[in-house]
């Protein structure tokens, strides 16, 4: 079993504590504690249904200015935090998981399918708009699935063939439904 939370003060990034803790044992005894410190930022994430990867979004604050962030999506099998080197204008070297890199490096929201095979997560673009992908879990094939603005949030459906997701597209946030292909 798995349990992972996050205790942050309030608006401090660099005060930020994530715990991610293993059991091994079936009676919840010696878990495995892995514990992160410092400027990143660990939000948004889901424990593989194997319980063997974690995908989450983090957010790297800029030493320089303790301002500009940079967010990224990674996913992971061994609890360890990426490799990169931040710049004000964003990431400029890493080794992170980032399927759509292409268009933003604000990937945000990572679940896994029941399965275990997909990630679906939402990115913003250049012009601000939240649209929801899904990308094979080592982060290729990424899949634009929505176009319309403000779509976050998704959660898959028992059977891996569906996502719910939150959008305002009708005026109002609202939940709404998507066929994954």
């Amino acid at each position: 079993m798995r349990l992972t939370y996050k205790d942050c003060a309030v608006g401090d990034y660099g005060l930020c504590t994530q715990v991610f803790l293993t059991f091994v044992s079936a009676n919840f005894a010696d878990p495995e504690v892995h514990v992160w410190n410092g400027p990143h930022s660990i939000q948004a994430y889901d424990w593989s249904a194997d319980g063997e990867r974690l995908a989450y979004t983090a957010e790297l604050v800029n030493a320089a200015s303790g301002e500009d962030r940079v967010s990224y999506m990674v996913i992971v099998d061994d609890i360890t935090l990426p490799s990169l080197s931040s710049t004000k204008e964003g990431i400029s070297e890493h080794d992170a998981v980032a399927p759509t890199n292409n268009v933003t490096l604000s990937d945000r929201g990572p679940v896994f399918s029941p399965d275990s095979s997909k990630v679906a997560y939402w990115a913003w673009d250049t012009n601000y708009r939240a649209t929801l992908w899904i990308a094979d879990a080592d982060g290729s094939n990424p899949k634009q699935l929505t176009r319309f603005g403000f779509d976050m949030y998704p959660r898959w459906n028992p059977q891996g063939t569906k996502l719910v997701f939150e959008s305002n597209r009708a005026g109002n946030m609202d939940i709404w439904v998507v066929d994954v292909p």
